[in-house]
């Protein structure tokens, strides 16, 4: 039996437990950064538990954010860890080294080392080019006949053209440049296997397509399928090998989700069988193989997501599908080997813009994709002729920011143009100052790749002190930001951005999110949903909200836009404009004070554009530019405010023999527009967000877009290395 006494002891025995467990956790607890990434590393090298050691490297993130030493170097160990069990995870990890570690050098130096390692494809993965020939030629951009004769070109231009290679004379076969209206213009071109004829799309009007048929003569020009109606949109996917039917993808955009059609059309009676129907997927690039049993096209499930993505075989009997490639970085479909033995394609999987090769045989794939040949821009196949492969390389140099200073009295600049980013380029966009003048923040790419710039987002918001140069990076709670411009809030704290979160379609949400400057948390503060307008300017301090509206007509020209005014505080929305039909609003943009708004109102039936301004409140609307249509740059320009006080700028294009050139324009008085030319050194500058100001008034931030590069490459030997895998 137990005394009263040994039940003492027992219980005083217990709470010495506890206390010394307590004691225990509690040590654990106070353990210092290097102690847990020690322990961490102990995990990894002594005993190979590489989820325990992940574990605890995340931990030390979480824990001790401000120990950046110990955290970059965590960081990087996550990556290693992951690369070590072979998981993707690890790209992530070695990206967000270099996103969120750029004062640590040392680690960056060895994220960026693994993420290149990573990206090499295994010899097994890959194709020789020791048996091929890369060479550029100078040849024009357009659709290379399958003789290897012709390049057809027109494509969005006012006529087809033939342009023989072997003595490079240009023929026209169809000229619609008569019309002064801006239609029609060609929108795609398609050989026939004979060579001996076309096939083009004609946008009419703004609603109305035709495809056309004609001999590479100029004679026997015919219509062969018609397609009506508002953001309508019609694509080839290829001739039949006998040429009686040519396949087409129909597209109507005029619902919240587009619906596709792939059919194909008779040439002797115009009838269109339908294949297959999609509805909010997207479907593109489609080439019919050369026994004409199977349609090679990439598929992509909706907006926003790259879950899913992939390249389908499609059965032009059947409709029936089969999965070619289901890698989740989309592949486009380039050309056929002629004897079906194979596709070529391009995608950016190998972490770069490359040319890849998938064997197949009776219709199946046989083998892995295997890589064929990087290059540093993007890339698109112009097709195959007997042994050559023929491609066209285009890049932009992506969105560089530039700092200088200007003295708008006299329009010289002050100070010559300095890059904000001396390491990396192409990889930074949309500047904005702090309110007191000590910081600029920018978008950043993480992935330093070159890409598209329209495509990639930048995935980092970036903040650099002025003085001592040192960067603060943020996760950017959107994808890629909308037309409207970052802000920084008047009290420092917080930066307002408008745009959509990364992820699917179906989780991703749009709005204007709120930023923490100190920590990095972003909300949502304002949510759009279907028909609540997009966001399209707002206050300092993101309490109001401007937001533009369009309702649909019969055709876009008959589209009504208006303008209004939300009060976030009180959920009160007030309309300040509305326009008329045939009248297109955009280019949205506020003063740094919030007292004055610019609008652009665009003719879409020839008109003049107009830039105007008016008060925030509603009111009047005041015309400050009326330019003819080809004197404004295109309809992304806006004009942007100079310093408190000293008006407005904008920018217009004027044309130096083959060359376009950039002037941006002072004007210092609302009252008394004369515009006053600016001497600035660079002259690409992007709008928006065109020059942004600094506090004192005289240093300016800019956007930069690269020069557009094109080069045609052909790969002599191509046909006979991948089939034979050298």
């Amino acid at each position: 039996m137990r005394t009263f006494g040994t039940r003492i002891i027992g219980l005083v025995g217990a709470f010495l437990l506890l206390g010394l467990a307590g004691t225990i956790n509690f040590a654990q607890a106070q353990k210092s950064a290097e102690d847990l990434y020690q322990a961490a590393l102990v995990m990894k090298e002594g005993r190979g538990d590489l989820e325990e050691a992940i574990r605890l490297f995340a931990k030390i993130l979480a824990d001790f954010p401000k120990d950046r030493a110990v955290t970059g170097k965590a960081q990087l160990q996550i990556g290693l860890c992951y690369e070590k069990l072979g998981e993707t995870k690890a790209l992530e990890a070695f990206r967000k080294v270099i996103a969120d570690f750029q004062d640590q050098p040392e680690v960056v130096k060895i994220a960026r080392e693994r993420l290149d390692a990573l990206f090499k494809p295994t010899p097994s993965a890959t194709v020789s080019t020791a048996g091929m020939t890369l060479r550029q030629v100078d040849l024009p951009s357009g659709k290379i006949s399958p003789d290897g004769r012709w390049i057809a070109l027109g494509e969005f231009e006012a006529n087809v053209t033939l342009y023989e290679i072997a003595t490079k004379k240009k023929s026209v076969l169809k000229d619609y440049s008569a019309s002064k209206s801006g239609f029609p213009f060609v929108e795609s071109l398609e050989w026939s296997h004979a060579s001996r004829r076309l096939a083009y799309i004609l946008w009419e009007d703004e609603n109305t397509f035709s495809t056309h048929i004609i001999d590479i003569t100029g004679a026997n020009d015919r219509i062969v399928h018609k397609l009506s109606g508002p953001f309508s949109f019609m694509d080839f996917a290829g001739w039949t090998t006998d040429e009686s039917a040519i396949y087409l993808i129909l597209s109507d955009n005029s619902g919240l989700k587009r619906k596709q059609t792939i059919g194909r059309i008779s040439l002797e009676t115009g009838e269109f069988r339908e294949i297959k129907k999609y509805e909010g997927a997207s479907i593109g690039s489609a080439i019919l193989s050369p026994d004409g049993r199977s349609i090679a096209c990439s598929y992509s499930p909706g907006r926003g997501t790259d879950e899913n993505r992939r390249i389908l075989l499609l059965n032009p009997d059947s409709g029936t599908e089969t999965v070619l490639d289901d890698h989740p970085v989309l592949g486009i479909p380039g050309a056929w080997l002629s004897d079906g033995s194979g596709l070529v394609f391009t995608s950016r999987r190998s972490g770069t813009n490359a040319l890849w090769f998938i064997p197949m045989g009776d219709g199946k794939v046989v083998g892995q994709p295997r890589l064929v040949k990087e290059f540093s821009g993007s890339i698109h196949v112009l097709g195959l002729v007997k042994e050559t492969l023929y491609l066209r390389e285009s890049q932009t140099g992506g969105f560089d920011i530039f700092v200088a200073r200007i003295d708008l009295e006299t329009g010289k600049t002050m100070k010559e143009p300095e890059l904000v980013e001396k390491d990396y380029r192409g990889v930074t966009k949309s500047p904005f100052w702090s309110p007191d003048g000590r910081a600029i923040a920018y978008l950043f790419r993480s992935s330093l790749r070159p890409s598209s710039v329209f495509s990639e987002g930048f995935d980092t918001l970036r903040i650099r002190d002025l003085k001592s140069n040192a960067i603060t990076d943020f996760r950017s709670p959107v994808r890629m930001a909308t037309a409207t411009n970052p802000r920084w809030s008047p009290d420092g704290k917080s930066i307002y951005m408008a745009g959509t979160s990364p992820g699917p379609s179906a989780s991703a949400k749009s709005g204007l999110y709120r930023i923490d400057t100190k920590t990095g948390e972003s909300s949502l503060v304002l949510e759009y949903r279907s028909g609540s307008g997009t966001i399209s300017a707002f206050t300092a301090d993101g309490m109001i909200v401007y937001k533009t509206y369009m309702k649909r007509g019969a055709t876009s020209s008959d589209s009504i836009y208006r303008l209004t005014r939300l009060e976030r505080e009180t959920n009160q929305e007030k309309e300040l404009y509305r326009g008329v039909r045939g009248e297109r609003l955009g280019g949205i943009s506020l003063s740094d004070d919030d007292q004055w708004l610019g609008i652009r109102l665009e003719s879409m039936n020839g008109g003049n554009t107009k830039f105007c301004v008016m008060s925030p409140q509603g009111g009047d609307v005041r015309i400050v530019i009326d330019k003819k249509r080809g004197e404004i740059a295109d309809s992304n320009i806006l004009f942007f405010w100079a310093p408190l006080g000293k008006g407005y700028l904008f920018r217009t294009l004027r044309a130096n023999g083959d060359v376009t050139i950039t002037d941006i324009w002072h004007v210092s008085s609302l009252e008394k527009p004369e515009p006053k030319l600016l001497d600035l050194k660079d002259k690409n500058i992007w709008v928006p967000p065109g020059l942004v100001f600094h506090p004192d008034g005289k240093t300016v931030a800019y956007q930069m877009t690269g020069e557009y590069v094109s080069k045609c490459w052909i790969l002599e030997n191509f046909l006979s290395a991948v089939k034979t895998g050298k």
